[in-house]
């Protein structure tokens, strides 16, 4: 029984009870399960056919057919609880649907084909490779690639081939996690091994070392743009220009492990995940991607916005599916989550913000002092902001002036932490987000101040230069002393090395003048012996009177001559060789000689 009724500021609706106080406000997510009709919590594939049906499979309750938002028909293995009979097993882990308008189902127990109320199983003993069939992708020329456990096969005319070496299939005992063409009409196959893409009937795999954070790919979308996006187990991945770029929990995307990429009218990117569903946009993503931002900002639903369990389930397809109407619809381990991304509930009301406490070194201080003690070593600054919608998701971004003028996002932490900040000033400011990124309408701020100790004031500072110059004056001063010293030094050992100069060439001069009174001996003792040799020469008068027709030659090459020649008409008469210069005697004295 309601006692009392309240509006809140945010639109939520407050009830009084007997029993307590209820919050009560729009949810994003409208689920869909065993309380409305679903047999089975557990949800896997998601389709919608041509016709606007939304087929579901879950892991205990068969198949189920919704439209219209209402469940209209299940089958199962045999009827009762698991609806109408017909399906081989009551688990339906892929779904597809041919250019026939046949619905094919694959399970734990083979792949089925319906037919209107026509079922048709193909079993491991009809050639089917493997089990159990978790992917069925229809081929531009009507076969089917089936992913049956861990095996890719293809079914053509009523035929199974398995897909190996032989045909250039890298990974031919890898588990197949999803099958897709792109819009240039490449292959892709998403396995546990890595990623396999078929261009012009040649097979490649791609793993960690091209770029993948994991080798576990479970989804593919084309954009508008022609840039692919897949959905691995270790985050979101941008393929353009051949290379592949993560976008992980280390980027802001709020969890790791993508099962599904669909995408809305307004250009943003849904996903889901064991810890829930988020979005983010497209171009928010793409510039992460491109370097040109360092992370983006997801919004996320959970149980509070709706969901029985926050969940997702995935590696099963299709994973998800958008509807006709814009509707997206995501499978859970309870029911399905759907989302309209038109009619989400938006919380315009922006929430206040306030500081709570500050702490330094894990000592609250009273009515936050602005003066805090000596030598604090860390800083604790508690703050929160109010909203009663979705309180756990709003997040906050704090400035602290006086370190940093950057705004640092803090997400929904509500403690901001700082440690060895140097003396000084500071101004901590903090603003609040809700869940729809409305900025709170004030700013909340603290002032606060470290001092310096006493070795570290100013008065500390000036005797700290006053020292710094007197030993500067004393380094000059006995810097120029030693100086001085080593000049001395210096000249000492040049006049000693002039001295020493001066001697050798006292030495030196009394040498050349000994040498040169040699040589004058010498040169007098040849003088001496030139005027002997001139002497025993005749007289040119004394010839003429004797002889006539004679002559004498005396040439010497430096002051004497060497040999003495004689010639005449009878016989030459030689005294000596190897003498350039010649003297002649008398021809009595040469016959003399020559006898």
């Amino acid at each position: 029984m309601s006692l009392c009724l309240l509006t809140g500021r945010e639109g939520e609706l407050w009830v009084g009870t007997g029993r307590g106080l209820y919050c009560f406000h729009d949810g994003a997510v409208t689920p869909l399960g065993e309380p409305e009709g679903l047999l089975g919590t557990y949800t896997y594939p998601i389709l919608q056919d041509r016709a606007g049906v939304i087929w579901v499979g879950t892991s205990e309750g068969g198949l189920s057919r919704i439209e219209q938002g209402k469940v209209t028909a299940t089958w199962g293995q045999r009827p009762g609880k698991s609806g109408r009979p017909g399906l081989p097993g009551d688990d339906v882990l892929a779904l597809c649907e041919d250019h026939t308008g046949a619905l094919w189902l694959g399970s734990s127990t083979g792949l089925t084909r319906k037919e209107g109320n026509r079922f048709t199983t193909y079993r491991p003993a009809n050639g089917l490779s493997g089990l159990p069939v978790r992917v069925i992708h229809e081929e531009p020329d009507g076969s089917l690639l089936i992913g049956a456990g861990t095996t890719l096969c293809r079914f053509a005319g009523g035929k199974f081939t398995r897909m190996g070496t032989n045909e250039g299939y890298p990974v031919p005992d890898a588990q197949v996690l999803f099958i897709g063409r792109d819009r240039d009409g490449n292959l892709w196959i998403g396995t546990n091994r890595g990623l396999v893409c078929q261009r012009q009937g040649r097979f490649t795999l791609y793993g960690v070392a091209d770029g993948l954070p994991n080798p576990n790919v479970k989804y593919l979308y084309h954009d508008s743009q022609g840039i692919l996006w897949f959905g691995t187990a270790g985050g979101l991945v941008h393929f353009a220009n051949h290379r592949f770029t993560a976008i992980t929990t280390r980027q802001g995307l709020f969890d790791d492990n993508i099962h599904v990429i669909l995408v809305d009218d307004q250009d943003r990117f849904w996903m889901s995940s064991n810890l829930g569903i988020f979005t983010v946009p497209r171009a928010e993503l793409t510039a992460c991607a491109e370097k040109r931002q360092p992370r983006v900002t997801c919004r996320v639903f959970g149980p509070s916005d709706g969901m029985r369990d926050q969940e997702g389930n995935g590696s099963r397809q299709p994973a998800g599916c958008r509807a006709a109407d814009g509707s997206l619809w995501f499978p859970t381990t309870n029911g399905i989550a759907i989302l309209n991304p038109v009619t989400l509930p938006y919380n315009a009301s922006p929430p206040p913000v306030t500081i709570e406490r500050l702490l330094a070194d894990g000592q609250s201080l009273e009515n936050l002092s602005p003066v805090l003690p000596v030598h604090t070593q860390t800083v604790e600054i508690h703050y929160t902001g109010l909203s009663f919608i979705l309180p756990k998701q709003v997040t906050f971004a704090y400035q602290l002036s006086g370190l940093s003028q950057d705004w640092q996002a803090a997400g929904s932490r509500r403690t901001a932490y700082f440690s060895g900040l140097p003396p000084g000033t500071y101004t901590f400011r903090v603003r609040a987000f809700n869940r729809d990124g409305v900025a709170s309408a004030n700013v909340a701020e603290v002032r606060f101040s470290i001092p310096a100790p006493w070795y570290r004031t100013r008065l500390a500072y000036a005797g700290y230069l006053l020292l710094a110059l007197s030993l500067i004056a004393e380094g000059v001063r006995w810097r120029l002393a030693a100086l001085r010293r080593l000049a001395l030094r210096l000249e000492q050992t040049v006049a000693a090395r002039t001295a020493e100069i001066y001697q050798q060439q006292e030495a030196l001069r009394g040498q050349r003048d000994e040498i040169e009174r040699k040589n004058a001996e010498m040169l007098e003792s040849i003088r001496y012996a030139e005027r002997i040799q001139r002497a025993l020469l005749p007289r040119a008068g004394q010839l003429t009177t004797t002889l006539t027709d004679a002559f004498v030659v005396y040439l010497p090459r430096d002051i004497v001559s060497g040999d003495f020649y004689r010639k005449n008409a009878v016989k030459p008469c030689t005294l000596g060789q190897g003498y350039k210069a010649h003297a002649v005697l008398s021809s009595q004295t040469c016959d003399k000689i020559a006898v």
